[in-house]
């Protein structure tokens, strides 16, 4: 039923969407898209205006050093995060999406174009290496990585996961509520909605 809703919820204009889309979102909430979309940002809103728990699949994956944690091990730690009465998920491994999918019930896609996630993910590297801002398990960015690797990275497969998460939404439409952000002015207007619920709750 709720999947049924929000397909319904869908077609309406984002505007009247984000007056009703709290209503219809579960607890187990999966947030999609390329780096650089806000969707740290959008989890840790969603979280206090639901009472719900983050967790940052960049956090498991990563250990110390940009070492990678042994997929075993992180595939089963997201594992048992999935079998919790609620969470909210933000980040997209291949290798962890069938584990997800067989336990979400909300999806939320953060589609942007290409150009302004270049921009937010360059914009966010100047912000980080001049505020020293430490990232997950100590880590930080390493300007040369980003435009040697990271970016190209981007590029690269942006076409790939965009076919990828349509795709995803196609198959689980029936069964979980999936909503798709195309533009800022979508995102902000969802982010406006749940920090003003959130204030009055």
């Amino acid at each position: 039923m709720s999947a049924i809703i929000c397909n319904i919820i869908s077609i309406l204009t984002f505007k009247r969407r984000t007056t009703i889309i709290k209503s219809h979102i579960g607890k187990r909430i999966w947030i999609i898209g390329t780096s650089g979309t806000g969707k740290t940002t959008l989890a840790k809103i969603i979280c206090q205006s639901l009472n719900l728990t983050h967790y940052e699949l960049d956090e498991y994956f990563w250990g110390p050093e940009w070492t990678k944690l042994d997929e075993g091990e992180f595939l089963d730690k997201i594992s048992r995060i999935c079998t919790l009465e609620q969470w909210v998920i933000d980040g997209l491994y291949m290798q962890a999406k069938d584990i997800i999918t067989n336990q979400v019930d909300t999806i939320i896609w953060l589609d942007f174009k290409i150009q302004l996630i270049l921009y937010r993910i360059i914009v966010r590297t100047f912000k980080n290496l001049i505020n020293r801002k430490q990232l997950w398990n100590g880590n930080r960015e390493n300007i040369i990585h980003i435009f040697s690797d990271f970016i190209p990275f981007i590029i690269r497969t942006y076409r790939k996961n965009r076919k990828s998460n349509t795709e995803l939404f196609k198959k689980l439409n029936e069964r979980v509520c999936c909503i798709r952000i195309e533009t800022v002015n979508e995102f902000n207007s969802l982010i406006n909605t749940l920090n003003n619920e959130s204030k009055q709750n």
